[in-house]
Order: structure tokens, then sequence, then C-alpha cells
């Protein structure tokens, strides 16, 4: 009887086996101290995150991290395991664009209860201090070293009304958006590098008029899959007219007063839309970037302009580590710049563009404020304030590359562990020297970290008391990826081909404005706002 009853247990098991292997999972569940990841590789790579594991590892030797699996396709395969609980051994996603309107909107419907959701609550990381490998923690929170902007993103602002003010997902990279330069270039036509929206068109302008002899275009773009990198260049300016609050209340479709529901589209006229889509129109025309810009794919126009084909290019931090395997010494001499400020800030300020010019370079210089009034007289408290806000602003997609953790995660505990240590000063570190770009937190550089010319420019956007985060993607409150709602809507010009339409437009001469898009754009959402609220409510 007692053999009976261990050949059924074999019998037994094996079958469980077999279930779950016929379920596509595998068959080996880790346990509360083995973290099962999956990770989304892109521009970053995985390198980092490797280093990371093989410190974490030996610092805390009763802990394991398994990469179980690093591809393009994660975010799809993230939300499909997370809502399959039964089957799912994955404890910690490195994904992007989580999707928490499907993933918290489907928890009752999946998990047969009201009580939670499918994502674990992280705000007790939040709370902590990152530890490092010494197992010490660190004197200040997390939340304390975040980046402004993150809190707010992090924070789910969703259509789930009982789920609100949690936090789900937690950003794991900066990902810093913005314009590139070549200095060598700039050098070669005597060009400084540009403070204000008008020196960067002049500068461009000036570039132009050498083409015909050098071969060098004033900037690269990848018109055949990445047209939408200017957007970065458009919401940075946004954001600077109109203030990192009112950009994000845009993006959230958050009137100054009123419901979303009934007067959110008066988002859409910000007059900081028709501004920053002013020195957009004028800066875009096919003639100032290589031929045949419009049919490239991002990498083809990234290696033009790491070859010198051109002085700049709108792009990402995650840019050097996207092309080091073609030739790393490419990229010597390219560097990010903070964003030029807007010039009609000043304009619409009376100051002139030399004032404007001035008052940004000393706010650089990190003038204090009687030495700021005594080189620009004509630059108010409040227009001094402004402009700092300004040129603190940074765009990011960090609020898309999501770190969650499933609810019924074995190792969770191990997991949010584990994200401590990669929040630490010394984890920070090493995405820093792996992945040559940034965590979005405050932590300090250390000789023999990496430090070319083109990591410590993408450290000086950051460069401020407070860096102010704003972002065109992972809006919290999920009403314009529940309506399908884009920055622009009007049929002819939706983003993120926007700004491939303004090009063409200008290259066919026609009369496509920046006022004639804004009121399009402000009429059309103000007579579809309805039907974009269907969706919703």
């Amino acid at each position: 009887m007692k053999v009976k009853k261990a050949m059924l247990a074999v019998v037994l098991g094996t079958i469980a086996a077999a279930a779950l292997t016929s379920c596509g999972k595998k068959t080996e569940v880790g346990g509360d101290n083995t973290i099962q990841i999956r990770v989304y590789k892109a521009g970053y790579g995985i390198t980092w995150l490797e280093k990371m594991i093989e410190k974490y590892e030996a610092a805390f030797p009763d802990k394991k991290v398994k990469i179980e699996e690093a591809s393009a396709n994660m975010p799809t395969k993230a939300k499909q395991e997370i809502m399959t609980p039964k089957t799912n051994q994955i404890d910690l996603y490195f994904t992007s664009n989580a999707d928490l309107q499907t993933l918290i909107g489907k928890s009752q419907s999946v998990l047969r209860t009201d009580k939670k959701v499918l994502l674990e609550e992280l705000s007790s990381i939040l709370d902590s201090k990152a530890i490092g490998s010494d197992g010490r923690e660190e004197s200040q929170t997390i939340r304390e070293r975040l980046f402004a902007g993150y809190e707010d993103s992090s924070t789910y602002q969703g259509l789930v009304e009982k789920w609100r003010g949690n936090v789900y997902k937690l950003p794991w990279a900066d990902a810093v958006t913005g314009l590139f330069m070549n200095r060598s270039i700039l050098e070669k036509y005597n060009i400084e590098v540009p403070l204000t929206s008008n020196e960067l068109i002049n500068a461009i302008k000036t570039i132009k008029t050498h083409t015909a002899a050098d071969g060098i275009y004033p900037y690269s773009w990848a018109g055949g899959n990445a047209s939408g990198y200017w957007s970065y260049l458009y919401e940075t300016w946004f954001a600077q007219y109109s203030s990192a609050t009112s950009f994000n209340n845009f993006m959230k479709c958050q009137p100054e007063s009123g419901t979303i529901r009934d007067k959110g589209y008066q988002v859409y006229e910000d007059v900081g839309i028709k501004k920053s889509l002013e020195a957009m129109v004028e800066l875009l025309d096919f003639d100032y970037s290589p031929d045949g810009s419009a049919q490239l794919d991002h990498m083809e126009a990234q290696d033009d302009f790491l070859s010198g084909k051109s002085a700049f290019m709108v792009d990402g931090d995650w840019l050097l580590n996207e092309m080091k395997g073609q030739d790393f010494d490419k990229a010597k001499n390219v560097e990010m710049l903070r964003t030029p400020i807007l010039s009609s800030i000043g304009t619409d300020n009376g100051l002139t563009e030399e004032q404007l010019h001035n008052l940004v370079k000393a706010i650089d210089e990190k003038k204090d404020e009687s030495e700021i009034k005594a080189i620009v007289p004509a630059a108010t408290d409040q227009v001094i304030a402004k402009v700092k806000e300004a040129r603190s602003i940074h765009d990011c997609l960090g609020a898309s590359h999501d770190l969650i953790i499933p609810e019924y995660a074995d190792a969770k505990e191990a997991a949010k562990h584990f994200v401590r240590f990669m929040y630490s000063n010394e984890g920070c570190r090493l995405f820093r020297n792996n992945a040559y770009a940034n965590l979005p937190l405050k932590y300090d550089v250390q000789e023999g970290d990496t430090n070319t010319n083109f990591q410590k420019s993408i450290d000086n956007v950051y460069d401020f008391e407070k860096v102010n985060m704003i972002t065109g993607e992972g809006c919290p409150n999920d009403i314009r990826a529940a309506s399908s709602m884009r920055l622009f809507n009007v049929p002819t010009w939706v983003h993120p081909t926007t700004f491939y339409t303004i090009m063409l437009d200008k290259a066919e001469d026609k009369k496509l404005n920046a006022d004639y898009i804004f009121t399009k754009e402000k009429e059309y959402m103000t007579s579809n706002w309805s039907t974009y609220m269907s969706f919703i409510y």
C-alpha cells in the first residue's frame, strides 16, 4: 500500500509538471529568494542589468536573480503573462508602457475579487532607503532622491477610482531626450552653442550655406520610423513656455477648472502649443537634412549624425549605447545640449534676444540673483524664476520605462530588495557605466566612472537643484490611452507624423503654419471631445 501511494505521488508530480510545460511556462519555480526577471531589450541593452545582478548576488548570497528572457516584444508579453496568475512565474518585469489601464482595469475580472489588483503596490520602495552592496542603507529615502515629476507619473490616477493614489510602477531609466550636437562642426563654422531657439535656427541656416561645398547638413532625422523624435523638442518648448505643470496637465487633459469629461478639451487652448509650433515650423525643412532622410530608420539617421554628416539631431540618451557596436569612437564629438530656451519666452516677457541669451548664460553659470540682475537689469524676479524653471526642464521617456512586480509573485519581497539596490548610488553608477545613461535619481559620480564628453553633457542636463521632468508618454490617468487620443489628432497630421507633415507641406510650398495647426487642432478637439469621452464614461 505504501509503495502504491509513493508511485501515485510520482505520477501526480509528473502530471503537474507536464501541466506547467503545456502552458508554455518553465517547470522550475524560483521560490521566495530567486527573483525571476523579464526585461525589455532596446537601446540600453541588458549589460547594465547583468552587471547589477552580478554585484547584487555577490553582496547578498542568500538571493538569486535570473533573467528568464530579454526581448524587444516584452511589453506585449508582460501584459499577457501578468493576466495569467495561475501560470506566471515572473517576479519582476523591466518593460515599456506597462498599460496600467488594462492591468488595473481587468484585475477584478481576472482575480475574481475587488480587494486587490494584479500589480504589487510599490510606494514602500519610494519610502525606503536604497541599500548598497555593503548592506547599509543610504541617508535619504528613494522618494527624496527621485527627480521631480516621477512621483506623479508613477502614481496611478486612472479610471478605477478605488486604486487611485497607489504606486504600481517605477522607472528603470530616465531616458532623457532632446537635442544633440556635434561640437566639431559648430567649431568648424565658428558657431556658439545655441542658448535660445532663435540661435539654434540661425545656426541651422548658417550650416546650410556651407552644405553644397562641404556636404555637411544642419541636422539628421529618421523619417522612416522615428519622425516622432521631433516631439521631444516640441514638448520641451511647450513646457518651457507654459510651465512643466501646465504641460503635464495637458497630457492628463486636466483643465484649469471643471472636469476632464466636460472641459478637458480646453487644454488644447494653451498658447504654449502655438508658441512651440512657431519655432518647430521654422526649423523643419527637408533641405536641412541629408538626402533620403525621410526614408531612413533611426539607426541609419544616427549613423549619419555620428559620422559627421550633420551638426544636430533630436534623439535620446540611448544613442551612444545603441550605436557603440558600430564604432564607439564616432561619438567622441557628440554631446547633448540643454534644450535652447524658446525665444518667445523672452519676447513675451519684455526681453530682447540678447538679454534672454545673457540671462540663460548667467543661469547656466549659477550666478546668484543679484549678479543676474546686474547682468540683465530688465529681468524681473518673475522672469528669472520662469527662465530658471524652463532651463531645468527635460523631456524623457522614463515614465514609460516601467518596472512592475506582479502582486502574486512568490519572490516579490526579494524583488523589492533588488530594486532598492538598483536605486542605490552604487546601482546608479552601474547603470551609468554600462548603459551610458542615468537612472532618474540623484547620485554621486566617482573616480573611474564613465566620464566621456557625451556622459558629462547628459549630467549637465540634470545640474539643477530641482530637475523637472516632462513626458509625452506614460500618462498616468488613462484618458489618452482609453480614448486613443494623441498629442495631435487632426487626421491630416496625427502624432507622431505631425512633424513629417510640416516638412512635407513646406516642401510643397503650402501654407501649413503654427497658427493654422493650433487653430485646427483646437477646433477638432472641441468638436470631438464628447466622442473621445464616450469611450470612457
